[in-house]
């Protein structure tokens, strides 16, 4: 079990918020 995000975990999550959000505005 990882302890520490890695920076592609947090690229990932990132990228799906903005992609939520996005989503979000145009609905």
């Amino acid at each position: 079990m990882k302890e520490l995000l890695t920076i592609d975990d947090i690229c990932v999550s990132y990228g799906n918020i903005k992609a939520l959000q996005h989503v979000s505005m145009h609905v």
